[in-house]
């Protein structure tokens, strides 16, 4: 991406002006390589934002538009002085979804931001940060262990032992505790502000139930569908535990345990199952407290849950790091092996989520009556899409437009259901956790039972649900599932990168998972259009 040109004005805000600071936009965005599917949707929202200022002050205002970059990122930013004036806002109660929608886009900088500060209005859209990209700092961190790794042929053992014990394993230390620290406040206000940001309990009863509930069921079939499956490919040193009763006792102790003592304990040792039902029993109370007796916690919550996001993706900026001082120790005690059988990994996890979504998408097509091959090819695009960009942010607009248009659902279910299933639903996020799980039991010689199998069927379902869709949430996600099922820690390495890789097809496939099942229930909900679904393209 390329530097973004500073640019600074103010003006007299009028229609005319308005063309002119479209135009500018447009400019700016087209020229750091902005897709232009991107490049119209950014410009047209912003131009709608500011014509909508510019008639509610009737062109008697002054405003500053400043283009340029901050700490390498991008930004545009419009300011107008004057009373307190929200474009953004929207009182209509039909669309509840307004908060998720725009968090979802406004963190993939696909959609600015208001607020007023200072007597002034300012919407603000920050682009993304102009870097080396994830992907690329984590090939040229591999790159460089593997050099230095090998270049410990030539040092003694003493000395390498030395490097291992007083910096690569405190480095690894400190890393993995920050991110579990981090993690569990995410995961708590995540679920807390997911809950109460649905509206209220009159929509949770109308329309959320039904959503929600069959979104939160498919998730857990296919986390047990998937657990099924890895049995075949990755055998598992099972160590029984069904004499006297001993099974029976772990699993019931399994599930007394999911009740934490007290509200602190669970975030000191990281105990995500207890987290979980924290987040969940708090945003139901304030979900049914209501929006007029909770708006200091609620305002309170929102602001932690943008902190904490904000300090997992720093965090997982640096994951670079904990690859490089992992590979080098792997290099040095003869464990490169492990490293190869990353394939395995992959084959499973793609294998198991396309045929979990061949069977949703052929069963659309029976019961629906929709050709196989036309329905495919309505889904491609925003599959596509996905798959290229690792963003189901990237693909939202589209993915609104051609469910409509294509898939005959109504805009207003989309509206609703798309931002909220890309958080809690995600078909394919179940196949990464079940395989890394099995993986590295299998690899590592883990001892399981039937208990640490349940285990992992219900981290899958909570950590699919809880974890929302940002910048670090996959290796957030592996850092639970290490510490829960108790995997070594030295096959990170091998999750992070599985990880890396598996996110562009698990983008296409989660996306595509969210539109059939808005088919179903469309059509449960007498918001599907049928002839538009069966129409040919």
């Amino acid at each position: 991406m390329e530097k973004l040109s500073s640019i600074k004005e103010t003006n007299i805000l009028t229609k005319k002006s308005v063309d002119h600071i479209s135009d500018l936009i447009g400019d700016s965005l087209s020229s750091i390589g902005k897709s232009r599917r991107d490049v119209l949707q950014i410009r047209y929202r912003m131009e709608d934002l500011i014509l909508d200022v510019c008639e509610r002050f009737e062109e008697k205002i002054t405003y500053t538009l400043e283009i340029g970059e901050r700490f390498r990122r991008p930004f545009i930013r419009f300011t107008y002085q004057g009373e307190s004036f929200n474009p953004m806002d929207d009182s209509d109660d039909s669309v509840i979804s307004q908060n998720w929608s725009n968090k979802l886009m406004a963190d993939s900088g696909l959609s600015p931001t208001w607020v007023y500060r200072n007597d002034k209005n300012i919407i603000q859209l920050n682009l993304e940060r102009r870097s080396l990209g994830m992907f690329a700092s984590v090939i040229l961190a591999f790159a460089l262990a593997l050099t230095i790794g090998f270049l410990g042929m030539f040092i003694s053992s003493d000395i390498k032992n030395a490097i291992a014990e007083y910096f690569l394993k405190p480095v690894q230390s400190i890393y993995l505790g920050i991110l579990s620290t981090f993690a569990g406040l995410m995961i708590f206000f995540s679920i807390v502000c997911g809950i109460f940001e649905m509206g209220d309990m009159s929509f949770f009863s109308k329309i959320g139930k039904m959503m929600i509930g069959r979104f939160l069921r498919n998730i857990l079939l296919f986390s047990i569908f998937y657990c099924g499956l890895a049995f075949l490919f990755f055998p598992l040193n099972y160590s029984g535990g069904m004499r006297h009763g001993g099974s029976s006792s772990q699993i019931v102790d399994m599930f007394t345990n999911m009740f934490p003592t007290n509200v602190v304990d669970p975030f000191l040792t990281g105990n995500t199952m207890q987290i979980v039902l924290l987040g969940v029993v708090i945003g139901i109370l304030i979900l049914v407290i209501g929006e007029s007796g909770s708006k200091t916690v609620r305002a309170f919550a929102s602001e932690f849950n943008s902190i904490t996001q904000k300090a997992i993706g720093w965090i997982c900026k640096f994951v670079p790091v904990l690859i490089f001082v992992t590979f080098i120790q792997i290099i040095w005690e003869g464990n490169l092996s492990t490293v190869a059988g990353i394939w395995k990994l992959l084959l499973f996890a793609i294998s198991v989520s396309t045929i979990g979504l061949a069977f949703v998408i052929i069963k659309v097509s029976i019961t629906k009556k929709v050709p196989l091959g036309l329905l495919l090819k309505k889904l491609f695009p925003t599959f596509f899409l996905c798959v290229s960009t690792a963003s189901s942010a990237a693909a939202f607009s589209l993915s609104i437009e051609n469910g409509e248009k294509l898939l005959g659902i109504d805009r207003r279910l989309l509206g609703v259901a798309l931002p909220i299933g890309n958080v809690i639903y995600m078909g394919a996020v179940p196949a990464e956790c079940i395989g890394v799980s099995f993986y590295m039991a299998n690899t590592y010689g883990v001892k399981v039972n039937i208990v640490w199998v349940l285990l992992a069927i219900i981290l899958a379902f909570v950590l699919t649900v809880a974890v929302p869709p940002m910048p670090g949430a996959g290796v957030t996600i592996l850092g639970a599932l290490f510490l829960q099922l108790g995997l070594p820690i030295e096959g990170m390495v091998v999750a992070i990168a599985f990880e890396l890789l598996f996110d562009f097809f698990c983008t296409g496939a989660d996306n595509t998972f969210i539109l059939v099942e808005l088919i179903n229930q469309g059509d449960k909900s007498d918001m599907l259009d049928l002839e538009v679904l069966r129409k040919k393209m």
